[in-house]
């Protein structure tokens, strides 16, 4: 995505081209797409961890979009639909039990629409879309983690909800939906970043690979509270410049700065 961003097309092209032959060698083996693994050889080719998450396939699928709008090469375009085929599965077997996979496909799908006008796609976003305004919880201020199997002798015999706390999920619902989308969904934006806020925002002490020391604020995944990533803390910048809160977003990129 950065590299067509940035007009650094042939570049892009090259990963491209590797998930595109990745693709093809899975057809000819006569295999059923299911996707692709999580990490790749990058010397062999071979898969690395046998995993086949919707996220790294929604973000490759991303990354295909952003190179067709700007470079106009839509050669790709195909491999950006191959790629939902297994997802749509996952979501029609309810094997996607992620708030945030679910964000990630629903974003997918919805930008996947707008390119090829498949009523499909819209469709099965609008099933996502109900899934995730009912992860919800109003009483506890935030999106829930997703769902998890309860078990009977070893059997699944049903689904309960998590109601564990994610930066990310919070972070990339305002990121997603923005502050009209979330509203409609009966959404507090400004209580959901404050509750964000509340449960994940950590100061730490970080020495610098110079021996310097800084003192940093940011953002944990969890309510843990004991570490902060540049990862978490700059999905919340974007969720706070999107919420119009400017003052926290340009706080937060400056502590980003002092990790440097």
């Amino acid at each position: 995505i950065d590299f067509s961003r940035a007009g650094m097309f042939e570049r892009a092209e090259k990963i491209l081209a590797f998930y595109q032959a990745e693709y093809d060698a899975q057809m000819q083996r006569g295999e059923p797409f299911r996707g692709f693994a999580t990490a790749y050889d990058a010397n062999t080719r071979e898969v690395v961890e046998h995993q086949y998450n919707p996220g790294p396939n929604v973000f490759i699928g991303f990354g295909i979009l952003h190179y067709s709008e700007a470079s106009g090469d839509k050669s790709f375009l195909p491999l950006a639909e191959a790629i939902a085929e297994p997802l749509i599965t996952l979501h029609e077997n309810r094997a996607i039990r992620s708030t945030e996979e679910k964000i990630d496909l629903y974003a997918y799908l919805k930008a996947l629409y707008e390119v090829t006008g498949e009523e499909r796609y819209e469709q099965v976003s609008k099933e996502i879309y109900d899934q995730i305004k009912s992860a919800y919880n109003a009483q506890l201020g935030y999106f829930i983690r997703g769902d998890i199997p309860v078990y009977d002798n070893g059997n699944i015999i049903g689904y309960r909800p998590d109601t564990a706390f994610a930066t990310d999920v919070q972070a990339m619902a305002v990121m997603v939906f923005g502050v009209e989308g979330l509203e409609e969904m009966g959404v507090d934006v400004d209580r959901l970043l404050a509750v964000t806020e509340e449960k994940a925002k950590v100061t730490v002490t970080y020495i610098k690979p110079d021996g310097t020391e800084v003192t940093v604020t940011g953002f944990e995944f969890d309510e843990q509270k004991n570490m902060i990533t540049p990862e978490w803390t700059a999905q919340m910048v974007i969720a706070y410049r999107i919420a119009g809160n400017d003052e926290k977003a340009d706080d937060y990129l400056g502590q980003l700065d002092r990790m440097v």
